[in-house]
């Protein structure tokens, strides 16, 4: 497999909540210029990067990230306005209390709801 087709797989990834626009800027440049299969961004930057990558490469919002400890209607808002602004993917992260309790059904009702 050449760099090219691996790229083609990666999600190129600055979820930090401290990270500033000229870092995400910088994200899309070499998202675009790796051709990598996306970025992943919060979601107060999805319109900024949609905007960067100008279709060089999908954009996808992380959701709930990093503590995963919001409820279902504050995720759901998070991904209606991700998706609004551009996002062409949604990465969730679960509720921890849920999944260290192991309460599958609530888990499952989250992530259908969100949908």
């Amino acid at each position: 497999m050449t760099n090219q087709e691996l790229f083609s797989y990666v999600d190129h990834t600055l979820p930090k909540p401290e990270a500033t626009p000229e870092q995400i800027a910088a994200l899309c440049a070499q998202a675009a210029e790796h051709s990598t299969a996306s970025v992943c961004v919060n979601g107060s930057y999805v319109a900024l990067a949609k905007k960067l990558l100008d279709g060089k490469a999908k954009v996808c919002a992380v959701i709930c990230f990093p503590p995963g400890a919001m409820s279902t209607a504050a995720q759901a808002f998070e991904t209606a306005t991700a998706t609004r602004d551009g996002s062409d993917k949604i990465d969730m992260t679960i509720t921890n209390g849920q999944h260290q309790a192991a309460n599958t059904q609530s888990l499952h009702e989250d992530i259908t709801d969100i949908n």
